[in-house]
């Protein structure tokens, strides 16, 4: 696992890290890759987090400005990914009750999807959401304020899917989205 940071406090209360690098314009922490966490929680004012092979209980990541990357991500009880202004781009996940959004920028998410309360929403930009499961596992609510929605293969400005208990929720304001679901 590695954890890429531009700034801020890195703290570890299982190993006691605390590591203050603000005035480092890159900094990398290095776990091993079986190492799950219990809780995740970074802030930042700028910068950008980039995740590999990282699985934990929860996920809580606010920055004002910058980047989300996560590849090969598993969150087993929760995960919130917030940015004011950048990009949050999923590979690979694992989530249960994932909720992301960003105010100006975009989300690209790939991955499964569990849980009532799976939420993703953006203000202002494009959203791609790529689920790897079947469309009968979920509620699917979209809506694209200003702009459209593309669900698989059709156009429209809205979309409501029922199925099992699992929920998706996508939301836009003013941009595009498109969902995919696969079997």
């Amino acid at each position: 696992l590695v954890v890429k940071l531009e700034e801020g406090v890195v703290y570890d209360p299982e190993s006691e890290l605390n590591i203050d690098f603000a005035n480092r314009s890159l900094f990398e922490i290095n776990y091993p890759v079986d190492h799950p966490f219990e809780n995740i929680e970074i802030n930042l004012g700028e910068g950008s987090v980039e995740m590999d092979s990282f699985t934990a209980k929860n996920i809580n990541i606010n920055i004002e400005s910058g980047n989300i990357r996560a590849n090969d991500t598993d969150a087993d009880h929760s995960c919130r990914y917030s940015i004011k202004d950048g990009d949050i781009l999923i590979s690979r996940g694992n989530y249960n009750n994932i909720n992301a959004e960003v105010g100006n920028g975009t989300i690209t998410f790939e991955g499964s999807i569990a849980g009532h309360d799976n939420k993703f929403n953006v203000l202002f930009g494009s959203m791609t959401i790529n689920i790897l499961k079947s469309v009968r596992l979920y509620k699917i609510y979209a809506e694209a304020k200003s702009g459209f929605v593309g669900f698989m293969g059709r156009r429209t400005t809205r979309v409501r899917e029922k199925g099992k208990p699992d929920s998706i929720e996508c939301n836009i304001e003013i941009g595009n989205m498109t969902i995919n679901l696969e079997e």
